[in-house]
């Protein structure tokens, strides 16, 4: 093998586009942690699908879902949403 052909063997290979990630498979992107306000957004409108009660994991799994956030970012969120009174007990 030539150099100039080692040279190009070595190259970066070019994108093959964006990465295409299975369900409930997290990317490497940093997301910041979701607010009280839209925790208690999530919680209303799990409650409009017809949810009596809520269970912890479920709104957690929701924010998940819906901001794309790790399992512990999430449990701080809900967390932080107890302790500014924004969601409760009831």
């Amino acid at each position: 093998m030539s150099v100039d052909e080692q040279s190009r063997s070595t190259q970066a290979k070019e994108p093959l586009g964006s990465q295409r990630l299975w369900p409930g498979e997290r990317s490497a992107v940093m997301v910041s942690r979701p607010k009280p306000e839209l925790v208690s957004e999530t919680l209303r409108n799990l409650k409009k699908g017809g949810a009596e009660v809520v269970l912890i994991r479920r709104l957690v799994q929701a924010l998940r879902d819906r901001i794309g956030c790790s399992r512990a970012t999430a449990y701080r969120a809900v967390q932080d949403a107890f302790e500014a009174g924004v969601i409760g007990w009831s």
